[in-house]
């Protein structure tokens, strides 16, 4: 037990670091070092399982990184308000659904949008005069 802490300590160092140098979102980076890293040492979790570690973990790290974010004055607290409340009732209808879909099916479904992302962050942005500042 003491071996899988230490692998969830560093994995949730490592996410968070990641997340506040690149603002990606923490649970991408948890989710895949939870899927490759356990297995190493004979530990299995299910996806189910590491989608809850991620849910937890970004509280913490959301709520460090707003501090900062809001501190500094470079938040849109309308957009964020307007945001939060979707992706709160977002959350909670996935979390509700994803217990009737199979480990194997939210693999797949994680990987698509993985590949997507990774294939989009090439490209540069189509109207970067048009950003929102």
């Amino acid at each position: 037990m003491f071996l899988l802490l230490e692998i969830l300590f560093g994995i949730g160092m490592f996410s968070g670091i990641i997340t506040g140098l690149l603002s990606v979102g923490g649970g991408f980076i948890l989710i895949i070092c939870l899927l490759m890293i356990p297995p190493l040492f004979n530990i299995g979790l299910a996806l189910q399982t590491i989608t809850v570690f991620s849910m937890i973990q970004a509280i913490f790290a959301t709520v460090s990184g707003a501090i900062y974010y809001l501190k500094s004055k470079l938040v849109d607290r309308s957009i964020v308000l307007y945001m939060g409340l979707s992706a709160m009732l977002g959350g909670a209808t996935g979390s509700f659904f994803s217990q009737f879909i199979l480990d194997s099916v939210l693999k797949i479904i994680f990987a698509a949008m993985a590949m997507t992302a990774s294939v989009m962050m090439l490209f540069p942005s189509k109207n970067p005069d048009n950003e929102i500042e």
